[in-house]
This record gives structure tokens, C-alpha cells and sequence, in this order.
């Protein structure tokens, strides 16, 4: 609700109709658990994106 503008990533209506649909993603517990083995702090990935060479 603070967001004037949000910018979604989407360069094509699919991709922004399936943006649009996301939050009706159902995900089973395993889904969910391969999802959270993903997860990285955000210190962390800052951390690493700053060491990278493009950056």
C-alpha cells in the first residue's frame, strides 16, 4: 500500500500475466522446503555481489 510504482520485471504481457498470478502458487511442503534451501542472508548476498567483477 506505500508503493506508488512498482516495477514488476515482466517485458512481455505473459510474463506480466504470470507475475500477476503468482500469489496463487500453491506449493506442497517439499516444494517448499527446496525453496528454503535457497535462501541467502541478505549480508551475505550483498557481500557477494559487491566482490563481483561487473558490479
Amino acid at each position: 500500500p506505500w508503493a506508488g510504482v512498482v516495477l514488476s520485471g515482466a517485458a512481455t504481457a505473459t510474463q506480466l500475466a504470470g507475475n500477476l498470478h503468482a500469489p496463487v502458487v500453491d506449493l506442497d511442503e517439499e516444494q517448499r522446503a527446496r525453496l528454503d534451501a535457497l535462501v541467502e542472508e541478505p549480508e551475505s548476498y550483498w557481500r557477494h555481489r559487491a566482490a563481483l567483477p561487473w558490479h
